[in-house]
């Protein structure tokens, strides 16, 4: 009796534990990773590029005008924008993607084992997919910044790639928004 508590016990604690991991590593409002799990998975990409050369894309998306939706629809509808977004992106990547939200508006894509990005097809997606609330539209667009570690390219900290991400956005939304800038383009 005393073994099959035990291992009763011991089922429900590896249970208890591998959700409380699973809630630690995802963000609330969207079911995506959150930024430290992020932050973990962006390391293991740069660790494998350091030792075995194998390239990966960081894409960083920032939804548009996204306070004018709170401003005029309410932070409740901007929740719903936040979902409709991460579920329309979570539903085009590849398996092997990893896809968070960074902060905010913002959104991580990390793409292993590729130097090629969907980046357009992305924008493409959310600007032909409004959230439709009733009778209302809410139109969707997003600028993105690339950085890309190349094979046999310079070994770049996570922190680095992050950087070169965010620079390109910066470049994306200065340049009118809407559109995928990468970091090669810009330096």
């Amino acid at each position: 009796m005393l073994l099959v508590n035990i291992t009763i016990f011991s089922s429900t604690l590896v249970r208890l534990v591998a959700k409380i991991r699973h809630l630690a590593d995802r963000d609330q409002l969207t079911g995506l990773y959150n930024r430290f799990a992020l932050n973990r998975k962006l390391a293991q990409l740069q660790q494998l590029h350091s030792r075995h050369q194998q390239p990966y894309a960081v894409l960083l998306l920032d939804l548009d005008h996204f306070k004018q939706v709170n401003d005029q629809y309410g932070h409740l509808t901007g929740d719903k924008v936040l979902k409709h977004a991460a579920t329309l992106l979570k539903q085009s990547i590849r398996n092997e993607d990893i896809l968070g939200r960074f902060g905010g508006e913002e959104f991580l894509l990390l793409l292993p084992m590729t130097e090629q990005q969907a980046a357009e097809k992305l924008i493409q997606l959310l600007r032909q997919q409004p959230l439709q609330l009733g009778d209302t539209a809410i139109a969707l667009t997003t600028s993105i910044g690339i950085a890309t570690a190349h094979p046999n390219g310079a070994a770049l900290s996570s922190e680095t790639m992050l950087q070169q991400a965010d620079k390109a956005l910066y470049h994306a939304k200065a340049n009118g928004r809407d559109q995928v800038i990468s970091f090669d383009a810009v330096h």
